[in-house]
């Protein structure tokens, strides 16, 4: 019986998302060049990226003196989710998609101890978010859920067409938020090639966004505890038997897509 069960759980499993690990990968459907780049390509983007977020920031009408918080109800602001994908599915149609379900996770806060933001449920085709990270985050994360739903089975691509779905969004606070979650990544990437470039980009955060980037650090810190080192060592294992080597790691990559579509662009 045991075996019957997981053979049938694997099956429906392949069927309905694993067997999306063995698509073309995203730089060939895109047609981007996801060759090495200078540092100096990073900075550039990273400068383009704060660049894009302070914009936003002043579009939603923010005090600099508080962090971004949602002035619509959680259920409307991730009903949005699917917004940006629309101008992207007339040039790239294989990210069209019939499943709108962005799910807010009741239990959102003892979810946070597990270090998850957002888990796409394949056999429901359900997106679960968490809601207890800060607002800003969520729009992006749930783009990234809705990206999966959509047949991409890597995180790196999903990452990057959260970002990129999410500055195409006729949304300003998913546009802040997928400026600011490539910001964090590209900056990240720059840090450990050179440090002096990196200096050089703060000069473009504002005070706005460090309460933002500060919110999100406190929440991280608050919630990381041995429960978090565990999931994530499940996680890095099962995303490593899906055929991904560097297992969660696998998300920053999202910066060779980022860099890719701007020299692109």
């Amino acid at each position: 019986f045991t075996a019957g069960f997981l053979s049938i759980a694997c099956f429906l499993y392949m069927a309905c998302h694993g067997a999306n690990y063995y698509r073309y990968p995203m730089e060939k459907l895109m047609e981007l060049d996801t060759s090495q780049k200078t540092p100096e390509d990073l900075y550039n983007v990273c400068v383009t990226l704060a660049s894009g977020a302070v914009e936003v920031r002043g579009e939603l009408g923010i005090s600099e003196d508080e962090p971004y918080t949602f002035t619509e109800s959680l259920y409307t602001e991730l009903s949005r989710a699917g917004d940006g994908y629309k101008s992207l599915t007339e040039e790239y149609p294989f990210l069209w998609t019939s499943v709108w379900r962005q799910k807010p996770v009741l239990l959102s806060e003892p979810w946070s101890y597990t270090g998850i933001t957002g888990m796409y449920f394949p056999l429901l085709a359900e997106c679960n978010v968490n809601t207890a990270q800060p607002d800003y985050s969520i729009p992006f994360t749930a783009a990234h859920e809705s990206a999966h739903s959509r047949g991409i089975a890597f995180e790196n691509e999903c990452n990057f067409l959260a970002f990129l779905s999410c500055i195409n969004s006729s949304y300003p606070e998913y546009r802040y938020s997928g400026y600011m979650e490539a910001f964090v990544y590209c900056s990240n990437a720059l840090y450990d090639y050179d440090k002096d470039l990196w200096s050089g980009t703060q000069q473009y955060v504002t005070h706005g966004m460090y309460l933002d980037f500060q919110l999100l650090n406190k929440y991280i810190d608050d919630h990381t505890s041995k429960v978090t080192e565990v999931s994530s060592s499940i996680n890095d294992t099962f995303i490593k038997v899906q055929g991904v080597p560097d297992g969660t790691l696998s998300y920053d990559r999202v910066t060779e897509l980022i860099l890719a579509y701007y020299a692109k662009e």
